[in-house]
């Protein structure tokens, strides 16, 4: 593999989607990937959540809470739906805020949460976002039922990322398209720089 030469410059903006698992009635069932934004700045909260890197349309429950500067503990905020984002106003210079976002009224587990002061835009989401390379050489031949079809499948090339897993997806953030990872990610000749995996597309984005 010494003649590995990867299709830098990596410039298709992608975002890795982590995959975990839940029972449900005794079956794993994939969980989606939620993420949230938030901007503390000029007087203006805004809240956005996401789900499996798009914003999401379907409601959810949200729970804040705040700090003063010179406060030693958190009080409640709001406590109720969101669909998408959410904006208010705040008047407290300084202030923190804590945002949990849970799948309804009664949930116990957050989803994902964020903690943002005063001044500060936060994306948890930020550190799945990526530059890859994507190679599709006309897809992967294959016959099924005796009849012969092409699967869209691409090679994907990035820099070395060690949390990317061979049952994450990642989204192509050119034209939105999901893919699911086909095998272990590559650390080519194991010099912790470049990654390669397979990936084939999930229709729909599903």
């Amino acid at each position: 593999m010494a003649d590995f030469k990867p299709a830098v410059p990596f410039n298709v903006p992608a975002l890795i989607l982590p995959m975990t698992y839940k029972k449900v009635n005794g079956v794993n069932v994939k969980s989606d990937f939620y993420s949230v934004k938030i901007s503390v700045l000029d007087g203006v909260r805004i809240i956005t959540v996401s789900k499996n890197g798009d914003i999401s349309d379907k409601p959810l429950w949200i729970k804040t809470k705040y700090r003063a500067p010179a406060a030693q503990s958190w009080t409640d905020g709001v406590d109720r739906e969101i669909t998408g984002t959410w904006r208010t106003t705040y008047s407290t210079a300084g202030i923190t805020y804590w945002v949990g976002i849970y799948a309804n009224a009664t949930a116990t587990e957050p989803l994902c949460e964020v903690t943002a002061s005063e001044g500060q835009v936060i994306d948890t989401a930020e550190s799945n976002q990526i530059f890859v390379s994507a190679k599709s050489y006309g897809g992967t031949e294959r016959v099924v039922d005796d009849k012969y079809v092409i699967a869209d499948t691409m090679q994907i090339e990035t820099w070395f990322q060690p949390d990317i897993k061979s049952q994450d997806r990642i989204k192509l953030l050119d034209d939105g398209s999901v893919w699911e990872i086909l095998n272990t990610p590559e650390d080519i000749d194991r010099r912790h720089q470049y990654l390669r995996f397979k990936v084939q597309r999930i229709k729909g984005g599903a």
